[in-house]
C-alpha cells in the first residue's frame, strides 16, 4: 500500500491454478476444474480516496 495524504493506492499479484477470477476457463475454476492446468496471473491496482 502506498498513501498520499487521502489518496491510497493499493498493489497486488497473484497466481493460481484452476482459480475463478484468474483462470481463462472461468466457469470451471472451483467447479471440476482443468486438468493439467497453468499457471495464471494477475496484477491488480486500486486506487482510492478517502475523506
Amino acid at each position: 500500500m502506498v498513501t498520499a495524504g487521502p489518496i491510497y493506492a493499493y498493489f497486488d499479484y497473484a497466481m493460481g491454478k484452476n482459480q475463478p477470477w484468474l483462470t481463462e476457463d472461468f466457469g470451471k475454476g472451483l467447479g471440476s476444474g482443468v486438468a493439467n492446468a497453468d499457471w495464471n496471473s494477475r496484477f491488480n491496482v486500486n486506487f482510492g480516496f478517502y475523506f
